[in-house]
């Protein structure tokens, strides 16, 4: 599935969605962890996650989180926003 299809379904749910940043409308093959996710695939980091200090080290291409704004300003500093 395109990433901006993934996208539609999250924004139709009940999420509280916020906002994305597609750089590259790449197919979503699969889901990982943030340390095992490779391109075309998504992965999710959770407030508490300890992963959060290796976002820059990830190769997933594409991460949900929450609207936290330490880990929005660490995304900033990635491919991710």
């Amino acid at each position: 599935m395109l990433l901006s299809d993934l996208v539609d379904l999250i924004k139709k749910g009940n999420s509280n969605f916020i906002s994305a940043n597609i750089f590259e409308d790449l197919n979503i093959d699969d889901a990982a962890s943030l340390d095992a996710a490779v391109k075309h695939q998504i992965s999710f980091l959770e407030e508490n996650n300890i992963l959060k200090e290796k976002l820059d080290q990830t190769k997933a291409s594409a991460i949900i989180t929450t609207n936290n704004d330490e880990i929005v300003s660490a995304l900033k500093k990635t491919q991710y926003i």
